[in-house]
């Protein structure tokens, strides 16, 4: 159980006196409860409601006061929900807010500058933009804007975006190799003897084991949905070691017409575990039967595995008996389309210092542009104008000339660095052999010798 967090206004990052909300994304997926030092616990629903992106936000119209302390309760373990975003092989939801602080403005001490906002002012590393280029000011990005009476709070925004853009081009600049290994329907019908199954109040689905290994996801693409009459009714993603579903996924079938259900983003990376369920209880459909197809050929898979299965339900089906699993061979009206896929997620969290430098010199590229280009008549512009040769060269030249002998320009400097970003995520692999001397299995057992699928010892199968 993770410890009390005691957060305090104007000291704790993100926690500021004058506001309503408390954002914290180290929160996300924990159950706890709040607690204001001498006051008490504040009340869900009617005080405080608990935000998606983990934290919590007051609803009854209280503002946060100065150096207010409260303490955050946890009551539960971390389940890491399977909501996400991902984009050439990495969870953007996750990866940006992880780098967006790396690099900071500092605030200007001209009296008629604007005021920077804490998030574009705050500096993990230690290092500002203004520090990667001379022209790169904040007076020289207020002036250039496109609309003249841009306010504080939107120019925040643009300076905010700019960090946002600059962090996905170079993550797309990165990461750009074909990430899908395998995409796969769980099955394929045989066409004939389908037969209604009789509803004995059990979990029926899918075991999911994924790879052992925080370099590869697997996504749920679709669900076909196979039952004999119109029903609406939930689909469960369970994790082992978590008592609640991770995902409750309401659907709608119609009666002997083989219904597909898309998702969006239902990935289920290795985190804590590295076993899912995902089903339905029997007693949701009412009457209503699912239909038992007989299957023709089953999927042959790299980095996960999916074997049918029946538990009891238990709890008023809000959990299933873990311990009395069956396995079958035939399953229950539900077909599944998985792909799994090479996740860099945690390569980025874990290195997120390596693109400090990427970072400050694409922000620097983009905002000495916006200066050059700017359509704005001002003294900013006038001042620019005069010296937008030069700095159009310290931008964009490749190496130094006899015309204009000066340093290669940020955009090579950036090169430079795109090749070290790639040679450090992508290094060189030895060559690797596996014997497949008296090998049944072929090459796909170094899957098996590399623990990522049990294919010597599936669960055993009972019609």
């Amino acid at each position: 159980m993770r410890a009390d967090l005691w957060i305090t206004a104007d000291e704790t990052q993100g926690f500021v006196s004058g506001q309503n909300t408390y954002n914290d994304s180290t929160l996300l997926g924990y159950d706890f409860s709040v607690e204001l030092r001498g006051t008490g616990s504040l009340q869900p629903n009617s005080e405080i409601e608990f935000l998606s992106t983990g934290g919590f936000r007051f609803i009854n119209g209280y503002i946060i006061q100065p150096f207010e302390v409260y303490v955050i309760h946890f009551v539960s373990t971390k389940y890491q929900p399977v909501e996400s975003s991902y984009s050439n092989g990495f969870d953007i939801n996750k990866v940006l807010p992880a780098l967006k602080y790396r690099i900071g403005w500092r605030q200007p001490s001209l009296s008629d500058s604007p005021v920077i906002s804490a998030d574009n002012k705050r500096s993990d590393s230690g290092r500002y933009f203004q520090g990667f280029h001379a022209a790169l000011t904040i007076k020289n990005l207020f002036d250039s804007q496109e609309n003249s009476d841009i306010s504080e709070n939107d120019f925040n925004t643009y300076l905010s975006n700019l960090k946002d853009d600059a962090i996905m081009r170079i993550l797309n600049e990165i990461f750009r190799q074909p990430e899908l290994i395998e995409q796969k329907l769980m099955y394929t019908r045989f066409g004939t003897m389908d037969i209604p199954i009789v509803n004995s109040g059990m979990f029926v689905g899918y075991i999911v084991n994924i790879a052992n290994d925080y370099h590869y996801s697997t996504q749920i693409n679709t669900a076909t949905i196979y039952v004999d009459s119109d029903c609406s009714f939930n689909l469960y993603l369970f994790m082992d070691g978590i008592k609640k579903p991770l995902q409750v996924i309401p659907v709608t079938a119609k009666a002997y017409e083989r219904t597909i259900i898309e998702f969006d983003n239902l990935v289920i990376p290795y985190q804590i575990g590295r076993k899912f369920y995902f089903g339905y209880f029997q007693s949701e459909l009412g009457s209503t039967k699912a239909i038992r197809e007989q299957v023709d050929v089953w999927a042959v898979t790299k980095c996960f595995e999916a074997f049918v299965f029946t538990a009891p339900a238990i709890e008023n089906n809000t959990d299933f008996n873990h311990n009395y699993r069956q396995y079958g061979y035939l399953p229950y009206g539900l077909n599944l389309e998985i792909s799994s896929f090479r996740d860099h997620t945690q390569k980025i969290l874990r290195k997120t210092n390596l693109f400090d430098e990427a970072i400050g010199l694409t922000v620097a590229i983009m905002g000495l542009e916006q200066i050059i280009t700017s359509t704005r008549s001002n003294i900013t512009e006038r001042q620019t104008k005069e010296i937008a040769n030069k700095l159009y060269l310290e931008v964009n030249q490749a190496f130094a000339t006899k015309d204009a002998p000066i340093n290669p320009g940020l955009k090579a400097r950036l090169a430079d660095e795109y090749k070290r970003l790639y040679k450090t995520f992508f290094p060189d692999e030895k060559a690797t052999s596996f014997s497949m001397e008296e090998d049944r299995l072929g090459i796909e057992s170094s899957w098996f010798k590399q623990n990522y699928r049990q294919l010597s010892n599936p669960p055993i199968q009972t019609l």
